[in-house]
């Protein structure tokens, strides 16, 4: 399946691209993000160039996940706190990197 765009006034959710690795990294330094998502942790930059450059568009083109970037309609500033949305079509969903999660801090 291509990628779609939805689109509102206010808010744009689209597929991921490699520009927003930086942003998808910077997100992912939240240590809830980190806690309660299945993100590994710690989460290294090169966890968001997998995520955003390979996981992402392979769930795209297999037609089993759809992730989307939520950016403001009109500036295209992220919203990544609140918006990095995965919907899984069937069968289990991937881990965000590849590897595996570290359960040291009680995850």
């Amino acid at each position: 399946m291509e990628p779609i765009t939805l689109a509102t006034a206010r808010l744009t959710l689209r597929a991921l691209t490699a520009a927003d690795v930086d942003a998808v990294y910077r997100a992912c330094q939240d240590g809830a993000i980190q806690r309660w998502t299945t993100v590994p942790s710690p989460y290294r930059r090169a966890d968001a160039e997998y995520f955003v450059n390979r996981v992402c568009p392979e769930g795209w083109q297999q037609g089993t996940e759809f992730t989307f970037g939520a950016v403001d309609a009109a500036t295209a500033a992220p919203w990544w706190r609140r918006s990095v949305c995965r919907c899984a079509r069937r069968g289990p969903r991937s881990s965000a990197s590849g590897r595996p999660r570290s359960t040291a801090a009680g995850a």
